[in-house]
């Protein structure tokens, strides 16, 4: 135990040093937003059945507040009566979630403009509302059409283009049914849970420092130049 905890903090203290090197322009509070739509399938997470498989689509606001740590508020629409009451309508379920993201290529292994690949994590809550036949949503939770949701996916980023303004990303998540029962008691269950594959397509607005991602700069790069000139 002891082991781990030493190597946890000689990974934590190499982390803090490397990013001690570089600092970040200051943005704006318009700064680093993205829109961005999406479509993919779901289908019940315990597979029974599989098939056939629920359409999706999606849009997404989102803005990152460092190279790391971000938020995004997702709209999803759902297309498939698989696991969902049979219903007449077009849309079969709504979603609308508030997800934070955590890149994690940039925090473990640091912050570059250039860099095509990414890998990042989205998890989040959101509000659902089912549409389908009364009866069966009354037998499979006591007539309650709106339902509490969770999120939890994994997305792999790959930023195009010259300025790096455009993201496209495939990203597989889980939309869990939280509130889904009697009594609306929060659990996650796997029978109430979609799984899914998302492909997606983002754009990253201009920033105030010119750019369409964080300006960095390296400043013990800076530093050795001034030490350089003094010398």
């Amino acid at each position: 135990m002891k082991k781990l905890l030493f190597i946890a903090s000689m990974l934590f203290m190499s982390m803090s040093s490397m990013q001690a090197q570089v600092a970040y322009e200051k943005a704006k509070l318009t700064d680093n937003v993205y829109l961005g739509i999406e479509g993919g399938a779901t289908t019940n997470f315990n597979f029974d059945p599989v098939f056939p498989l629920n359409a999706a689509a999606g849009v997404k606001l989102g803005k990152n507040f460092s190279p790391i740590f971000g938020v995004n508020l997702e709209s999803l629409f759902s297309f498939g009566d698989n696991n969902y009451a049979k219903s007449h309508t077009f849309v079969k379920f709504v979603n609308l979630g508030l997800n934070t993201t955590v890149n994690l290529t940039n925090l473990f292994l640091g912050y570059n403009p250039d860099k095509t690949f990414e890998l990042s994590t989205e998890i989040g809550a959101g509000y659902a509302m089912y549409f389908g036949d009364p009866v069966l949503l009354s037998y499979s939770n006591l007539g309650d059409d709106t339902e509490l949701t969770a999120k939890t996916g994994l997305t792999f980023a790959w930023n195009l283009g010259e300025k790096k303004a455009w993201q496209f990303y495939v990203e597989p998540a889980i939309l869990w049914n939280i509130t889904n029962g009697p009594g609306d008691a929060i659990h996650f269950n796997r029978k109430h849970a979609q799984i899914g594959l998302f492909a997606g397509l983002n754009y990253k607005f201009l920033t105030s420092n010119g750019t369409h991602n964080f300006k960095v700069w390296n400043v013990g790069e800076m530093n050795d130049q001034i030490n350089d000139l003094r010398a």
